[in-house]
């Protein structure tokens, strides 16, 4: 301290109610950042469905849209073709189908998008919650199936 300078009184605080509550405040957000974002930054590293399966699924989807298509129609499935496809009742055979390696499991739905009713199914039995790689598609078919559309769900876990 200065010899010269007076000495300090009780109103010569160092921190006041506002730099208290800016500083609190500050705090807050960034706890709030970091438990919001954190998460998200270590979710690759996590244990679950990886890019393999994801691309596995991509695969899928894409041979079973060429393969049932109606010819010069990408995207326009026969329902007779697509009915023939997707009812093996095996799912080795729609693995076998899909090129998917003898470990991975598969599901292949076929949904209206404006009712939600279910028009074709197969392979393993998919229960909602299950980690799973999903690849979809939009579709129509040659008749009134999937008026005015369908969503095809590939599902490989």
């Amino acid at each position: 301290m200065d010899r010269d300078s007076p000495p300090p009184s009780d109103t010569d605080r160092g921190q006041t109610a506002q730099d208290f509550a800016v500083g609190i405040g500050l705090f807050l957000l960034a706890v709030a950042f970091v438990f919001i974002f954190v998460p998200q930054i270590v979710e690759p590293y996590e244990a679950g469905i990886g890019s393999s399966e994801h691309s596995q699924a991509d695969r899928a989807a894409t041979m079973i849209v060429h393969n049932v298509s109606e010819e010069g129609s990408p995207g326009v499935l026969d329902p007779a073709a697509t009915a023939s496809y997707l009812s093996t009742d095996d799912v080795e055979v729609l693995r076998e189908r899909t090129g998917l390696p003898f470990t991975a499991r598969i599901n292949v739905t076929v949904r209206n998008v404006e009712t939600g009713t279910m028009q074709w199914s197969d392979g393993a039995v998919y229960r909602e919650g299950r980690a799973a790689a999903t690849a979809t598609r939009i579709v129509r078919t040659t008749d009134d199936t999937c008026e005015p559309a369908c969503r095809l769900d590939v599902r490989v876990w």
